[in-house]
């Protein structure tokens, strides 16, 4: 199924008996409301109004100079004032706020560098960031008397119809203010049935006003055959609906998407015409179409030496461990980075970090490269992700290709009930499902029952936040001897280790129950479960503490393993990459591989060659690895570094797999001679295969006060 385009799936005696699915999205004409203005009572009593012109929706907020008051240390003078409005984002070409003297002056807008921290405000400027406006008047002038503050709420005219964007869901559908419709036009398949989900997102985002009721319809040649009113109860709640469609034949039929009621963004999104459930159309599809459904787990920062099959001893994950042992499953197995964001990138679009445009945390995948998910899509599979927010999200273009994209930062249980809704809405096409989990990423929650079971065991015995109170102690503490110091600290990473163990331990309790109740919806009886990280962790090895630094082992080394219909279980010793799980599942699926795809499947032997790895630091001191056979050099992320043949470690993996033996130290040749031999082609995984984008805002943890919290729930404090 490609854009509103009608896909066959199933072998058929005639095309009359052809089951079908069209994809609304793409061919929906938007209709949106008369250009109004609309007042709206908040909770503080603070006057607020609603406007739509022609960039879009905005909400306007007066301001008066009683609200502002100078910024410390501003000189010349700074003033701020609360705002307690969020943007949305906004097109290209419109800036996300504006802010408005009564006399009709302007003042500019000021995009944060953010890079440096800092606003570059000269005078006439304002910038918002966080709940606060900043405002730097004219010379000599103080904040103006009184101003109208507004901000980009959505709805352009100039967006597709085809993607929608909320703050926790996006994908293939389309977002609808009050009174706004959506119109598709065309012939329907027999027994066939309209499948949607419904969410609504308030366009108040801090100065919050009572929702009113928002009403969904659906019209069919004028008639209505579905309403629903969400509650303020139900906001960021979403529903999943099936409606049967009339079977009268006709050559042309009407298919109207409707929103009345309170100040909200309505989504409709997936809107995907296809078999009912239950009709002998989507039951003839499904059992003619070999395809299998895919389902890949990702879990975040999971160390490869978690499970048995790797070396853990523990008995950490027995359930991931009985699962691997009759999977096929590779014991050399590498990330591309040491961080989440480059490693989704590569994972997603089958290119290297640095091609996909990843060079740091402030740019987002390049939207010009072809993802898996946008490749499965095509060729007619359901595309589903659930994650767990922050890296892995719509701001840096993860989303590319997925029909239904909900991204919300929670507990384990939550993403569960996440993904078994999303599935239940099935329409007989096969699925590719991704889900995402923080479940043992810092700051490592242990459930109490892990505590009672096994935190005496494995040496469990503070809180996160203790220990890291601890590790600050240990930097502020008066210089001893280094052997002293080296003692006390990896006593302490022994301990945040331990922490970090109780974490796998929920984990791998709580995928044994989502991988049986997706047993038990049959998705394994022609399906394929994939596992696997995005990088390592580091407990102090060699020196540091967490991920996202230097490409040592302890920070890329990860598990993988498949087990399904069409995989021959094995264990096998040949080297393979993160990038090779995405050729992997495009063969499972029959689908082509990827434009310039790094990667090999899987499913044969991968065979001996050189794996890469990057630190994607933003800075030409990041180190990068190669691999090859049993041997391994760190390099920097600097073409000019790797012209002058600059090493920054080498290591015999075979004889030393937990690198204490720096080789480059040691005067042999080989790292040398293998960097000279890997140049050319490193530099070539340098440079980006298309133009990458800047993240919105640049670095958009600045930008949101909603996303700071959530990043300083995972630990980054800063």
């Amino acid at each position: 199924m490609a854009g509103a385009g009608v896909s066959g799936c199933a072998e058929r005696a005639s095309e009359s008996e052809a089951a079908r699915w069209i994809a609304l999205s793409r061919a929906l004409a938007l209709e949106r409301s008369p250009d109004a203005a609309r007042a709206i009572a908040t909770k503080s009593g603070r006057p607020l109004r609603w406007l739509r012109d022609a960039e879009g929706d905005w909400l306007e907020l007066p301001l008066a100079a009683a609200d502002f008051e100078r910024s410390p240390g501003s000189d010349p003078p700074v003033f701020e004032a609360p705002l307690a409005l969020r943007a949305a984002p906004a097109p290209a070409g419109v800036a996300p706020q504006s802010l408005e003297a009564q006399d009709g002056s302007r003042f500019r807008y000021a995009a944060p560098d953010w890079k440096e921290r800092r606003f570059e405000l000269t005078p006439g400027s304002f910038a918002a960031a966080l709940d606060r406006v900043f405002v730097a008047p004219e010379a000599g002038a103080g904040p103006p008397e009184r101003a109208a503050m507004r901000v980009f709420a959505g709805a352009s005219p100039r967006e597709s119809t085809g993607r929608f964007a909320g703050h926790q869901l996006s994908g293939d559908g389309v977002a609808l203010a009050p009174g706004d419709a959506a119109r598709w036009r065309g012939a329907l398949p027999r027994e066939s049935a309209l499948r949607f989900a419904s969410c609504v997102e308030p366009l108040l985002a801090g100065e919050t006003a009572p929702l009113e009721p928002v009403s969904f319809r659906v019209r069919v040649d004028g008639e209505i055959v579905f309403e629903e009113r969400a509650q303020p109860a139900d906001a960021f709640s979403q529903r999943w609906h099936e409606i049967a469609l009339p079977d009268a034949r006709a050559a042309e039929r009407e298919i109207r998407l409707e929103v009345e009621g309170g100040l909200a963004r309505a989504f409709f999104a997936a809107p995907v015409v296809g078999p009912a459930t239950g009709s002998a159309l989507a039951g003839r599809a499904r059992a003619a179409d070999p395809r299998p459904d895919l389902v890949l787990f990702l879990a975040d920062t999971f160390r490869a030496d978690n499970l048995e099959p790797y070396g853990d001893r523990l008995g950490l994950a027995p359930f991931l461990s009985q699962l691997a042992r009759g999977a096929r499953l590779f014991r050399r197995a590498w990330s591309v980075a040491s961080h989440t964001l480059p490693a989704h990138a590569a994972l997603f679009s089958g290119l290297w970090p640095h091609q996909a445009g990843i060079s740091s945390q402030e740019r987002a995948l390049a939207p010009a490269l072809t993802t898996l998910a946008e490749a499965l899509a095509a060729q007619g599979y359901r595309t589903l992700a659930i994650t767990d927010a922050i890296f892995v999200s719509q701001r840096y273009g993860l989303d590319q290709g997925f029909e239904w994209f909900h991204e919300q930062q929670s507990d384990f249980g939550s993403t569960r009930r996440r993904a078994l809704s999303a599935l239940a809405a099935s329409d007989g096409r096969p699925v590719f499902l991704f889900v995402h989990s923080y479940r043992t990423h810092l700051p490592y929650r242990v459930s109490r029952a892990t505590r009672r079971a096994r935190g005496a065991e494995l040496g469990i015995d503070a809180r996160f936040e203790e220990l890291i109170d601890a590790a600050a102690a240990l930097d502020r503490a008066p210089p001893t001897p280094a052997e002293a110091e080296e003692s006390a600290r990896q006593a302490l990473a022994a301990r945040i280790r331990a922490l970090y163990r109780g974490a796998v331990v929920d984990l791998d309790r709580e995928l044994r129950k989502f991988h049986g109740e997706l047993a038990r919806r049959g998705l394994f009886e022609r399906g394929v479960f994939a596992f696997t990280s995005d990088h390592g962790e580091a407990f102090h090895e060699h020196g540091r503490l967490f991920h996202g630094g230097p490409v040592y082992e302890e920070e890329i080394r990860i598990p993988l393993f498949l087990a399904g219909a069409g995989v021959e279980p094995a264990v096998l010793d040949d080297p393979v990459s993160l990038v090779d799980l995405t050729a992997t599942l495009a063969a499972l699926a029959g689908v082509p591989a990827l434009p310039g795809a790094a990667g090999r499947s899987l499913l044969g032997a991968p065979g001996e060659r050189a794996l890469y790895a990057f630190e994607s630091a933003g800075t030409p001191r990041g180190t990068l690895a190669v691999v090859e056979g049993g041997r391994k050099l760190m390099g920097f992320e600097d073409p000019g570094a790797i012209a002058r043949g600059e090493l920054f470690a080498a290591f015999d993996l075979g004889a030393d797999p937990g690198e204490k033996s720096d080789l480059a130290k040691r005067g042999e040749s080989w790292p040398a001679e293998l960097l000279r031999s890997r140049a050319e082609t490193l530099r070539a995984l340098l440079e980006p295969v298309a133009e990458a984008r800047r993240a919105p805002g640049a670095a958009p943890v600045e930008l949101d006060p909603e996303l700071l919290e959530q990043l300083r729930e995972l630990g980054y404090a800063d």
